[in-house]
């Protein structure tokens, strides 16, 4: 933990240039109802053995800070 009156620790933050960053890739399973959101593009979505599975992957590297989310939405689709 970096000490509350460092002003050069305080000016940096977890996205900065020297941030470590991770080559993302996740599959989630999820009840049959639900649909699960991850920080990356959409590969695959399969259903098996009455649960859904979706197959999340980044392009690029990314920050290792990120969040998954899975619940009953209502989707709405655009292009």
């Amino acid at each position: 933990m970096i000490k509350q009156k460092d002003p050069f620790r305080l000016s940096k933050n977890l996205f900065g240039d020297d941030a470590d960053y991770i080559n993302f890739e996740m599959v989630i399973g999820t009840s049959k109802e639900q649909t699960a959101i991850a920080p990356a593009y959409l590969e695959k979505k399969w259903e098996e053995n009455s649960r859904n599975y979706f197959h999340y992957k980044m392009v690029v590297p990314m920050c290792n800070f990120y969040s998954m989310l899975s619940a009953e939405y209502e989707v709405k689709k655009d292009k």
